[in-house]
């Protein structure tokens, strides 16, 4: 069995590197990556499986708004500035804030790719290894950012790994293609991918404080 990628996970089981909510009431489930970033270029990929429905993946801080979410989940404006998101119901979110609306959702058995760049402060989301998300900006390059996922369903289930980087370009153990090019970078000509994907700006996050806890919270 592979390390487990989780630190923090509450309302969820985590079973090496997927997390489960096997609970049939309406609350949240979270769990968060057991580690932050703050600099460089990372990639990782979520298999999701199950009951997707209202569940969202993407970075967030390590706060109590994202990590214990009220009613709303995420979408709760006291998310907002703390929590980036794709849902499966195909929404691009910076907490309570629509900032784009896809048409693109996930379900049981899609793969997406999610590249953080920290230097840059943007993410990056693709469903699938074909389907380019619009590009969120305006992450704070300087406080740590965590791959979280949110559940609501019994059933739902995320199995997360972090991509090793060669070149500007990662490997999927789960995609189709053994060498997956590198999304394009910012400011710099796409790798053998033409994308006409816009660049959405969200309000920049002020300064906190960081706390990487890998406890667990049942």
């Amino acid at each position: 069995m592979e390390p487990t990628v989780w630190g923090r996970f509450q309302g969820c089981r985590v079973d090496g590197l997927t997390c489960i909510k096997e609970s049939d009431d309406s609350s949240w489930s979270v769990a968060m990556c057991r580690h932050g970033v703050r600099e460089g270029r990372h990639v990782w990929e979520a298999r999701i499986r199950g009951n997707t429905g209202g569940m969202c993946i993407g970075v967030g801080k390590d706060e109590d708004s994202v990590f214990h979410p009220v009613d709303e989940g995420w979408t709760a404006p006291e998310c907002d500035g703390s929590v980036w998101y794709y849902s499966s119901a195909g929404q691009m979110r910076n907490g309570s804030q629509l900032i784009h609306e896809t048409g693109v959702k996930f379900s049981d058995g899609d793969v997406i790719i999610l590249e953080l760049n920290m230097d840059r402060g943007t993410l990056r989301v693709e469903r699938g290894g074909a389907e380019q998300l619009p590009l969120l900006s305006g992450l704070a390059r300087d406080v740590d950012a965590f791959v979280c996922v949110c559940m609501r369903q019994a059933g739902a289930a995320c199995e997360l790994r972090e991509l090793s980087l060669s070149g500007g370009h990662y490997k999927s153990p789960s995609l189709a293609c053994p060498a997956t090019p590198g999304l394009p970078l910012q400011g710099a000509a796409a790798s053998g991918r033409n994308s006409s994907v816009p660049l959405l700006a969200l309000k920049e996050v002020g300064d906190v404080g960081s706390s990487s806890s890998s406890s667990c919270a049942a």
